[in-house]
């Protein structure tokens, strides 16, 4: 078995435990076992009515005023877009016999079930504490996941005060935990869950980088790239990435997360050619790379916190515009039975889904829930499942499709090389004449048997009277000896013209007799030409300019006609030539 077949089962099988991890344990993740807070408890806010305090610690120290408080009828805390600061009062009931460090007091942890909530002030009876995606972690009171408070009281019904203020909307659930240990069960069972799947993208990017070096298909190396960084995306956003990698710079968290998600972005776009070979559909093609383009423009607006709107709009904007510009040259791939875009389409529209899902809670449209707003955490698995099953197909495919053109060039070379043959072999030139019009009636002979063997399709044959044969060895010689194919802009009508044939003739004779293309005849000849120069010992021109001696327009169709050809790389190709 070779060794890149070895890689894709082995990939294959990653993804496939990865999806079934994801399917699994996350659902517990979301969801709040428990009730979040005893029986009779109460959550009250009230926002202020000015502006943000400036001081939030001297309010807590003065305590709240006023009674406009607004009870909730649930362990959301929805105040939406308001930047302002908000009183919470959580009272407990009086009949609370939870975890008491001693036979009077209550002990719990409270916390507030959403990292990217910028400023929580807890005022506490020995000072105040604070905590929020704004604060450094070391300084948070509790090293945890979440914001989290540690709440005493020796009081019947103990009351306890916070200030909350946040640019990002304020939509999320409050917890309380009657001990450490619930809470961090809670936190391990998360991390088992994150890092785990952190731990399987690393695995398959791996593999996928290993198979992109044995066959040189750039499609494996953008898959391993697209997996590697949309799962830092959901590790940054979604995961402990602050505690690990920058716990004293909050600036880095919010930086972390527009980057890596334009970087993710760019990385689908790179993905989505080779996978649905939109060099077939110029159109698809150039509509996914202005979006690189543009991704690549909210990749540098990430570095430049004044450029945070524009970085937000190609976020959250781009990917249903794209998929709404692309879908009609997807649907093409998809008509020609191409699975790999079903698949694609599949994977994708699964992703935008649970975006969308996601934004509708951060945006206020629908009340807080935890499988909406870990959709995309959920749905990953899958959707790369998706994506890399449609990279092995189209992998397969391109395979079957280079096999089938080697053998239908081997067949090309073997019949151009006919008149060749019958040329040397031929009679002198005076039997030559004194058999002439034998040769005439041969020759009308034949080129009525290759009309009458042509297709039909419906119309007849423009090759009447046209000594195919001497065709053919005036087109091997106008590609060997006068090498026309080294003419980049090299037409059809030009190659007619020189071997004596109108256009449509030549296409005929082409497609027909030699069941070639046109394009794939003078690519056969280019590539020929580019092996020997390439196997050349004392030839030292790189290998973007052999492929422009040979006639190719640029390096990215040079290296797709050579790898699907000759089944390597031109720079691989060179390696393994010159060793041997």
């Amino acid at each position: 078995m070779r060794a890149s077949q070895i890689l894709r089962r082995a990939a294959a099988l990653v993804v496939g435990c990865a999806t079934a991890c994801g399917a699994g344990p996350t659902g517990s993740v979301g969801s709040q076992g428990a009730e979040p807070f005893p029986a009779g408890t109460q959550l009250a806010v009230r926002t202020d009515a000015g502006s943000a305090s400036n001081s939030p610690e001297a309010d807590c120290l003065r305590g709240p005023t006023g009674s406009d408080w607004r009870i909730l009828n649930s362990h959301i805390l929805d105040l939406g877009f308001d930047s302002r600061s908000h009183w919470l009062r959580v009272t407990m009931p009086a009949t609370t016999s939870l975890n008491k460090s001693s036979s009077d007091a209550f002990d719990a942890f409270l916390v507030f079930q959403h990292h990217m909530v910028e400023l929580v002030y807890y005022c506490a009876p020995d000072g105040v504490q604070r905590a929020g995606s704004l604060v450094p972690f070391p300084e948070w009171p509790q090293k945890l996941r979440f914001p989290a408070f540690r709440l005493r009281s020796t009081d019947e019904s103990p009351v306890f005060y916070f200030r909350v203020r946040s640019d990002w909307i304020l939509n999320f659930p409050l917890r309380l935990f009657v001990s450490l240990d619930d809470y961090l069960l809670y936190i391990q069972r998360w991390q088992i869950v994150q890092f785990s799947l952190l731990a399987i993208a690393v695995v398959v990017s791996l593999l996928y980088a290993g198979w992109f070096i044995i066959s040189g298909r750039l499609m494996e190396l953008y898959f391993g790239l697209l997996l590697i960084t949309t799962s830092m995306t959901l590790f940054v956003v979604y995961g402990d990435a602050y505690i690990y990698l920058w716990p004293d710079s909050p600036a880095t968290q919010r930086f972390a997360m527009k980057f890596t998600t334009a970087l993710a972005a760019v990385c689908s776009c790179l993905f989505s050619r080779p996978l649905l070979k939109s060099h077939e559909l110029p159109l698809l093609d150039r509509g996914i790379l202005a979006f690189t383009a543009l991704q690549a423009v909210s990749v540098v607006c990430a570095f430049f916190p004044v450029l945070t709107p524009v970085n937000l709009a190609i976020m959250y904007l781009t990917p249903f515009a794209a998929l709404g510009i692309l879908l009609p040259g997807i649907w093409m791939q998809m008509r020609r039975g191409q699975l790999p875009a079903r698949l694609y389409l599949l994977g994708w529209i699964g992703f935008l889904v649970a975006f969308a899902l996601n934004a509708a809670v951060f945006q206020g449209w629908v009340d807080y829930s935890a499988y909406f707003v870990y959709a995309p955490v959920f749905t990953a698995p899958v959707a790369f499942g998706c994506f890399a099953l449609g990279a092995y197909r189209r992998s397969e495919a391109d395979s079957r499709e280079a096999a089938l053109l080697r053998e239908r060039f081997a067949e090309l070379s073997r019949q151009l090389a006919e008149p060749e043959r019958a040329a040397r072999t031929s009679a002198p030139a005076n039997d030559v004449s004194s058999d002439a019009s034998g040769d005439a009636d041969s020759q009308r002979q034949r080129a009525a048997g290759e009309a009458d063997d042509a297709p039909a399709a419906g119309r007849q044959s423009q090759l009447g009277g046209v000594d195919v044969t001497e065709k053919k060895r005036l087109l091997l010689e106008a590609m060997h000896s006068e090498r026309l194919y080294e003419l980049e802009d090299l037409r059809l009508e030009v190659l007619a013209r020189h071997v004596d044939l109108r256009p449509h003739q030549l296409s005929e004779l082409l497609n027909q007799d030699l069941k070639v293309s046109f394009s794939e005849f003078v690519r056969k000849f280019r590539i020929d030409a580019a092996c020997d120069l390439l196997a050349d010992p004392t030839n030292e021109d790189s290998v973007l300019q052999i492929g422009y001696a040979v006639g190719f327009g640029s390096k990215t169709a040079f290296n797709r006609s050579f790898t699907e050809l000759v089944g390597v790389t031109p720079g691989r190709y060179r390696n393994q030539a010159r060793r041997a």
